[in-house]
């Protein structure tokens, strides 16, 4: 899912790319903590 979101946006240089998904993964790692807290779900 993380690699459909970086690649959907603009094409940035490499360098940025690693920046981007680390944003991406650390957002929705958040919103999934939500989620599972909300249905009593954990790892």
């Amino acid at each position: 899912m993380n690699r459909e979101l970086t690649s959907g946006r603009r094409g940035n240089p490499r360098g940025l790319y690693p920046a981007s998904r680390c944003i991406a993964d650390s957002i929705y790692l958040l919103m999934w903590i939500e989620s599972s807290a909300e249905g009593g779900i954990f790892l």
